[in-house]
């Protein structure tokens, strides 16, 4: 079963010249920007340093560091395998961008495939807290910042660079490139040849008859795997090519488990039934809620969080903060009551489209 390291030992001694860019690149570099580089590449459009140079900087850290630079300790071995690729070793990095504060987590970087091409890597949900409150704030929000972040940075980078820019990302980098293309100005929205948008969430109704998104919908390309959760929240009326993976369940998220042949993603011919079946329950379940009731749930979950003080979602599970976290609950016996009864339906809506025999 071929990941996307097989690929960078089979395929990468050959130059973009020999085989241009494509999906499964996009995939890597999307899957690179969660490390953080903050300090190593520069915020500056216009000052650029090589990729094995950043990652040679990166390695030099000590280890605390880079743990905490990281999202999983495979992206250590990727910046490693990269650093040596000749596809991608002298690939130049710019325009490093990483926000966080309390409800917004918003990272991007630059990646200069040519003179004529430009490559946006717009950074998923990484371990925050804070990134995950975001997420859920789509559900319920016409925009959350971290969109308008990303719609404004291609604004600005575009007018340093020439030529064509592609932009992706995986899980929420891939809603923060498809909405950046979609509100751009048309003048930047005619320069994009490309955008990648692996298992990210889709949008509102406001986005999706937007003029933008009906421009640029042609030249949208949505990879979910076979058992796609992340990439089902919410609509995106742009068909998908189902990736095939090495992992099961909700850990297909992640995209070192993705299988790729040659220089494309294996693909599967439907999704899964368990994939099919949570993402018509939620529909069920959402349709009943009107933005109102689902900022409500979110903003109580939070609130509860909010009580432990954890800053990554990791640390929830640490028993200090679990005993924190069931203390704060019941001492709020009514928003614990309306938490229990919506997340009652949802199981019950699941069960009730589990025994459908359609799917």
């Amino acid at each position: 079963m071929s990941d996307l390291f097989d690929y960078l030992t089979w395929r990468g001694d050959l130059t973009f010249d020999q085989v241009p860019f494509g999906a499964v690149d996009g995939l890597i570099l999307t899957s690179m920007c969660y490390v953080r580089l903050l300090g190593i590449v520069s915020s500056r459009p216009d000052r650029t340093l090589a990729l094995k140079d950043a990652v040679r900087e990166f390695l030099a850290l000590p280890q605390e560091e880079i743990a905490q630079r990281i999202r999983v300790k495979r992206d250590i071995d990727l910046m490693t395998v990269l650093a040596k690729t000749p596809r991608f070793s002298d690939l130049m990095l710019s325009g490093y961008t990483d926000y966080l504060e309390k409800e917004t987590q918003f990272s991007v970087v630059a990646v200069h495939l040519n003179e004529n091409e430009t490559f946006l890597a717009y950074r998923g949900t990484d371990h925050t807290v804070a990134g995950w409150k975001e997420d859920f704030n789509m559900t319920f929000q016409e925009s959350v910042p971290s969109q308008r972040f990303a719609k404004e940075y291609l604004e600005d980078f575009s007018r340093w660079v020439p030529g064509e820019l592609v932009l992706g990302g995986h899980s929420k980098g891939g809603n923060l490139a498809v909405y950046a293309a979609a509100m751009c100005s048309s003048d930047v929205r005619q320069r994009i040849k490309t955008v990648y948008s692996y298992d990210g969430p889709g949008f509102t109704e406001n986005v999706l008859n937007s003029v933008g998104y009906l421009e640029i919908q042609s030249r949208l390309q949505s990879f979910l795997p076979e058992s796609a959760i992340v990439g089902f929240m919410m609509e995106h009326r742009v068909s998908h090519t189902i990736v095939k993976s090495s992992s099961i369940g909700v850990l297909q998220h992640g995209p070192y488990s993705w299988m790729i042949e040659g220089n494309n993603f294996i693909q599967a011919d439907s999704f899964s039934r368990g994939s099919l079946v949570v993402e018509q329950a939620v529909k069920d379940w959402s349709s009943g809620m009107s933005d109102v009731d689902r900022e409500e749930l979110v903003e109580t979950v939070y609130d509860f969080i909010q009580t432990t003080e954890v800053e990554r979602v990791e640390d929830l599970m640490n028993l200090k903060n679990i005993r924190q976290l069931l203390k704060a609950v019941r001492k709020n016996p009514e928003s614990r009551h309306m938490v229990m009864k919506t997340m009652g339906k949802l199981i019950k809506t699941t069960f009730r489209t589990a025994k459908n025999k359609d799917f």
